[in-house]
């Protein structure tokens, strides 16, 4: 509803009834407190269980109600904290709750978010504001495991939006010359199975080392490029390495190849630099895991699920 439509309902609202003035605030109070069918679920799973999300002690009560959402409070002594099925999730604080479900959708369907806006009737900041909280939520299930291809690309050092970039460098010039580095993200793909990606430090033996370690199985047969630091993180953590010298010209040695994950990378390129005309490097980690759970799912006939990721067990457990 625009401004000139809403003018004019609320010049009628003064004719309506005193009957009709109770149907209409029964309206807008539903509205107010819509929520969507994921949050509602959690918000059922917590009565049932009754365990404190802080401390985990059993005995929980219900405390009222508040933007929609029941509240409860931990009887334990050494606790006595509230919360909600928001609290410690990626959704926390976030209002107007009712529209989480069409942003998603949005999402879903690689919406810019100027037409994300306008569809939800909010603001360009707001939108902003959700997709990040909603990426923020995605999280890798499992480690990969059977033969699994390794590589990097390398994103170009982005400070888009950011105000206080002119105090660190000079500006730079169009293209690929000026001052700036060059952000490593390494990206693995299990054949048939899923895609991690992460931006990492540098791309040092430790750093590899340390996200092959949080993402592979010790069983998965690694195959990678010639790069030193694979071949020196893969036998520190004693996993199966197959090498494949592409600067002499090995593509291929059998099944095995680095065609997928390279693939993945021209995606990852287009995607980032052309449809969203760079992103800054601070978020640079939620747009790939976007790629990953959308782009590159396995079952493409399941949607991405970003409210339900979103609402995964992330609360305080101290």
């Amino acid at each position: 509803m625009n401004h000139s439509e809403f003018s004019a309902w609320m010049r009628d609202a003064k004719r309506l009834t005193p009957r009709q003035r109770e149907r209409a605030r029964n309206v807008l109070d539903a509205a107010d407190q819509a929520m969507p069918a994921k949050v509602a679920e959690r918000e059922k799973e917590l009565d049932r269980s009754r365990k404190c999300v802080h401390c985990g002690s059993d005995g929980v009560v219900k405390n009222g109600k508040s933007e929609g959402l029941v509240r409860f409070r931990c009887r334990s002594e050494s606790c006595r904290r509230t919360y909600n099925a928001l609290t410690g999730t990626n959704l926390k604080g976030l209002v107007h709750k009712e529209k989480w479900e069409l942003y998603e959708q949005c999402m879903r369907e690689r919406l810019t978010l100027k037409e994300s806006a306008r569809r939800c009737g909010i603001s360009y900041r707001t939108a902003f504001h959700w997709r990040h909280r909603f990426l923020k939520g995605i999280e890798p299930n499992g480690r990969l495991n059977g033969v699994v291809e390794l590589d990097e690309t390398n994103f170009r050092e982005s400070g888009k939006g950011d105000r206080t970039v002119k105090d660190r460098r000079c500006p730079r010039e169009r293209g690929n010359g000026g001052e700036g580095g060059w952000v490593p993200v390494v990206t693995a793909v299990a054949r048939g199975s899923a895609t991690r990606g992460w931006k990492v430090p540098d791309s040092t033996r430790t750093s590899l080392r340390l996200t092959l370690q949080a993402w592979l199985d010790p069983d998965s047969l690694l195959v990678t490029d010639g790069h030193p630091s694979y071949s020196s993180a893969s036998r520190r953590l004693g996993l199966h390495h197959e090498i494949l010298n592409q600067r002499a010209g090995e593509r291929r040695r059998g099944s095995l190849h680095l065609n997928t994950v390279n693939n993945r990378h021209l995606t990852m390129k287009k995607t980032i630099n052309d449809f969203h005309r760079g992103v800054s490097t601070r978020y640079l980690d939620n747009y790939v895991a976007w790629l990953s759970c959308s782009e590159f799912r396995v079952d493409k006939s399941r949607e991405a699920d970003f409210l339900g990721q979103s609402l995964n067990d992330t609360q305080n457990t101290t």
